[in-house]
């Protein structure tokens, strides 16, 4: 993970294709996870393979993950980073 971005991230991780692409698509279609006039800056999913916002213990290809980037506060002054394993 780059330690020089700000933006704060709740990612999911499951060993199913469809249900992360369904967390992605609810995550798609939710009120912004950010406060304090916040953002949401970016919703997805895919295979978890290497991507670098996810520690490598969870690397693979036998792993699906559906994320929400988001601003957290006015000026990224308060990054959050949040794993939940389903």
């Amino acid at each position: 993970m780059n330690l020089e971005n700000k933006s704060s991230y709740k990612i999911y991780i499951t060993s199913s294709a469809e249900v992360a692409h369904l967390i992605g698509r609810g995550l798609r279609e939710a009120t912004p996870w950010s406060e304090s006039d916040g953002k949401t800056l970016g919703v997805g999913s895919g295979c978890v393979h290497q991507d670098c916002r996810i520690p490598a213990l969870y690397h693979g290809s036998d792993k699906f993950y559906a994320y929400i980037e988001y601003r957290n506060g006015e000026d990224f002054s308060c990054p959050e980073y949040e794993i939940i394993i389903c």
